[in-house]
């Protein structure tokens, strides 16, 4: 449900799933609460029309939790919209769940989640490029940590060395993201 029409439940169910190998009552008491909020509250999503789809592009906004989860797990979680010349978006994708690798820090953290997002950005702008016959779909990647951003925007290079290697990732492939 989380993945395909509800979004809002989308962190719950990560919470869950992290969970469910060692649940107690808690968790089950607060998987009770989830499902009842979703059979009392139905959730419209607003998919507005869009322009003429030659002239659309993807944006993708990321953003990582650090060691919010069950044994100090960390989540990522990723939007991506389609989005016309006019500026109106239509949600396309969305995903949250626990990050593959266990990072250290915020920074890390978000890191990760912005490598996720990118990639699965380029992956469905590559699917629309092959459906729709268009030579390109611009790929936008959008995050709300300043310190990522001064990361792969600067020339020092970050300390952990495992970090570097992604914003490296995200360096070389920033402009590609932007302009394909």
């Amino acid at each position: 449900v989380a993945t395909q029409t509800r979004p809002d439940v989308a962190f719950d169910t990560c919470e869950l799933g992290v969970s469910i190998s060692k649940a107690v009552v808690s968790d089950f008491l607060h998987l009770n609460k989830v499902v009842g909020r979703v059979k009392q509250n139905p959730l419209q999503l607003f998919f507005p029309r869009l322009n003429d789809f030659s002239s659309c592009s993807l944006e993708c906004y990321t953003d990582a939790a650090f060691a919010n989860l069950p044994n100090d797990g960390s989540q990522g979680a990723m939007l991506i919209f389609l989005r016309d010349s006019d500026g109106k978006r239509c949600p396309i994708f969305w995903q949250t769940r626990c990050l593959r690798r266990t990072p250290r820090s915020t920074l890390e953290a978000e890191t990760l989640a912005l490598v996720e997002g990118a990639e699965a950005s380029v992956y469905l702008a590559n699917i629309l490029t092959q459906i729709t016959g268009r030579k390109s779909i611009s790929v936008r990647c959008l995050v709300d940590n300043r310190s990522l951003y001064d990361s792969v925007y600067s020339t020092r290079q970050v300390d952990n060395k495992k970090l570097r290697m992604d914003v490296k990732a995200v360096k070389k492939h920033a402009s590609e993201w932007r302009d394909k």
